[in-house]
């Protein structure tokens, strides 16, 4: 009974990175959780349910570059759009990790030692931050991001694929609204508790600025037209006309 005992606290501490914010927690050395995530609400979904979600995205690879590695900030603003539109009742979040040399608080360390950033095998490297929408159901927490996986996968999974073997990385939760995190001459604010306190975090100008990254970089230069033929059918995935 005390071996069982023990084997369910066990359990139970090992998933309270996925479901509670507020809490620092490490991952073997390598994914630290930060103190400063927010609470997103749970979506009363199945995993199966969210695996339909993520085909679903995966299908508009007409209208979303998901190989360029350099625009997902904006990708990951554009997908979660997209979630909450077209699927009622899912609420989604995004999942921020950032390379350990990237945070302000660890300048210091990082002066004599050598930057390690995130990768994704024979993809994309030197990655000093990724993005991607996120969605907790009752049974776990949930990555959709085709950009660097082929399916939904839990958010400790999505974070050790990104890290080198040699690397760290910081893991924070926010609200699906925030465009970009607190920069500070190219280092992530990682001790800051508000991101944004005198703007909105979400506007029709970062989905503007969104829309039009992925649409160039799926695209390239279009004439005027085609641009906003494009962007037209990203905004009607985005928002509903009512």
């Amino acid at each position: 009974m005390k071996s069982n005992t023990v084997k369910i606290l066990l359990a139970i501490i090992a998933a309270l990175p996925e479901f509670l914010a507020g809490q620092t927690v490490s991952s073997d050395g390598k994914l630290e959780y930060s103190g400063f995530s927010d609470t997103i609400v749970q979506s009363p979904v199945t995993r199966e349910y969210i695996e339909s979600v993520f085909d679903y995205i995966s299908a508009k690879d007409e209208l979303i570059d998901f190989e360029d590695c350099n625009i997902c900030k904006s990708r990951a603003h554009i997908i979660a759009g997209v979630i909450e539109n077209n699927f009622p009742g899912v609420n989604t979040g995004k999942a921020w990790l950032i390379a350990d040399c990237k945070r302000k608080s660890k300048q210091g360390e990082y002066r004599y030692r050598k930057n390690v950033y995130l990768e994704t095998a024979g993809k994309c490297r030197s990655w000093g931050y990724h993005v991607a929408p996120l969605v907790i159901t009752p049974t776990d927490t949930f990555v959709i991001d085709p950009a660097t996986q082929k399916k939904p996968v839990k958010i400790n999974e999505w974070a050790s694929n990104l890290i080198a073997d040699n690397g760290k990385a910081y893991l924070i939760i926010k609200e699906s609204r925030f465009f970009i995190f607190p920069d500070d001459n190219d280092m992530f604010e990682d001790e800051k508790l508000n991101w944004l306190e005198d703007e909105e975090p979400t506007t029709d100008e970062h989905y503007s600025r969104a829309i039009d990254e992925v649409v160039r970089a799926k695209n390239g230069f279009l004439e005027p037209w085609m641009m906003r033929n494009h962007a037209n059918k990203l905004k009607e995935l985005i928002i509903t006309n009512e």
